[in-house]
């Protein structure tokens, strides 16, 4: 979990890739997906880059509930949800393409203001919860977020002989010290993660 490039050299980063590659795990948590965005090989491993923040902390803090659609309701980081997940929660819209000098103000980090290095795609990651905008007020997120947009913010993906786990939630530090539902999410991809369930 951190904001912006980790200051590692390129033989440490090619090693986390390898790491996964090789048959281990990665496991990232909300602000994992903010990092190496100057090494598209992570990004690879993980499955995305965090663009912007769609429920941003200001609404966070009013209250605001959204509601996750459970697209895989028998994974282990997804199986104790039922079919949606209502929760006041900082949620992410990641990177749809990669950052083009043409157009220098699109495909940038909403923090740090990063290039985004390798587009999102479903086609990568196997998506476990997205954003319901049927179930959800969207008025106040803002122009880009449609009805029946397609707002992954968690997912799992194999990499080579390894896995990877991804959620983007975990804002609140609540959440982690106590909410049984959420730390059964994030236990189940570690789990999923580490081969230890399927």
């Amino acid at each position: 979990m951190t904001n912006g490039n980790l200051p590692l050299s390129i033989v440490q980063k090619q090693a986390i890739v390898d790491f996964v590659r090789n048959g281990k795990a990665l496991i990232g948590v909300h602000c994992a997906s903010l990092t190496l965005y100057d090494y598209p090989e992570f990004g690879e491993v993980l499955g995305g880059y965090y663009r912007r923040s769609i429920v941003p902390t200001n609404l966070v803090t009013a209250g605001k509930i959204a509601v996750l659609k459970v697209e895989d309701t028998a994974h282990p980081a997804t199986k104790m949800l039922g079919g949606s997940w209502p929760l006041n929660e900082e949620f992410y819209q990641f990177g749809t393409a990669v950052w083009d000098a043409s157009r220098p103000t699109e495909q940038i980090s909403q923090v740090g203001r990063l290039h985004i290095p390798m587009a999102f795609s479903r086609d990568r990651v196997h998506v476990l919860l997205s954003l319901d905008t049927d179930k959800t007020d969207i008025s106040d997120l803002g122009p880009e977020i449609k009805k029946g947009g397609d707002y992954p913010q968690a997912w799992s993906r194999t990499f080579g002989k390894g896995r990877s786990f991804y959620s983007a939630l975990g804002h609140r530090d609540d959440f982690w010290s106590n909410d049984p539902v959420f730390r059964a999410h994030v236990t189940g991809g570690i789990r999923w993660a580490l081969g230890l369930e399927n």
